[in-house]
């Protein structure tokens, strides 16, 4: 995982990794992930149950759920802020509220926000069980936020509420509050859906959005259930479309798995800019 996060941001920053690593350039880092480092902890904990006595001390610090953010200051010599959020896929757009809150507060010059999961077995096993037919899928997206307007691509307009998934909240519900927080439909504008492969999870998104005319992406219907790195997906296809002037504006539309429904809309304005790679991503069963 921590490959794909290193690789992910270092594409969203482009010429500014040289700023960071030289210390002209304050850098935030927030690396948002769900299913965390699993490769290694099988691995540590087979060790474990295999032998304890021989369990290798160096696999455990990479089965925390902060070492993808952790290799990453190390490799730009980062040393402002860094933080690791951990839950469903609404996260990486909570990512995006805590660094244009840095941002506001001048803690930093510009920060990068990474989505990224990893594949291993257990987790498409589980996904078996919870979500038959879902096919899994790996890979990052960064998202890089900064104040500078020059060279800026798109604008991040806003960040609705996060609405919590629970008995007294089901999942169409919060899906619905989410959508009356972004504008109407119009022509010209495109929507990024976190719909999967059309499974029992979509109905609820797919409802709030029925009255929407414009353009419809889900890169999780291709690219596979990434959870976290899927939001990222979503939000790099709207800045991505955005930056070919193929679209007027965007909106990503996050239902997650077990905890909110939140979504965000940018523009072409650039008042805080979002400079972006195309995604990496690998897909398994």
């Amino acid at each position: 995982m921590g490959q794909h996060a290193i690789a992910a941001a270092l594409e969203a920053l482009a010429g500014d990794a040289a700023r960071v690593q030289a210390g002209n350039l304050r850098l935030g880092i927030v690396v948002c992930l769900l299913t965390g480092v699993v490769g290694y902890s099988r691995r540590f904990f087979e060790e474990v149950l295999r032998n304890p006595a021989a369990a290798s001390p160096v696999l455990f610090p990479e089965t925390v759920f902060n070492a993808p953010a952790s290799h990453l200051a190390a490799y730009l010599e980062a040393k402002t802020i860094n933080y690791t959020l951990v839950g469903d896929e609404g996260t990486f757009l909570q990512g995006l509220a805590l660094a244009t809150q840095w941002l506001a507060t001048d803690q930093v010059d510009g920060c990068v926000v990474v989505g990224a999961e990893e594949l291993d077995w257990l987790v498409p096993d589980a996904m078996e069980i919870l979500s038959r037919g879902t096919i899994h899928g790996s890979g990052a997206g960064a998202v890089y936020l900064d104040r500078n307007p020059n060279g800026a691509i798109a604008e991040l307009l806003a960040i609705t509420d996060a609405f919590s998934l629970a008995k007294s909240q089901p999942r169409a519900r919060a899906a619905q509050r989410m959508r009356a927080q972004l504008p109407a439909s119009h022509t010209g504008e495109l929507l990024c859906l976190s719909t999967r492969q059309q499974t029992a999870y979509d109905t609820a998104e797919n409802s709030a959005w029925a009255d929407w005319s414009g353009g419809v992406l889900a890169p999780k219907s291709i690219l596979g259930e990434a959870f976290v790195a899927a939001a990222a997906w979503q939000c790099v296809l709207a800045i991505s479309a955005l930056a070919d002037h193929t679209v007027v504006a965007a909106n990503v539309s996050v239902v997650g798995s077990s905890q909110q429904a939140i979504g965000a809309r940018f523009g072409p304005a650039p008042l805080v800019s979002a400079k972006i790679p195309q995604a990496s991503s690998t897909t398994g069963n």
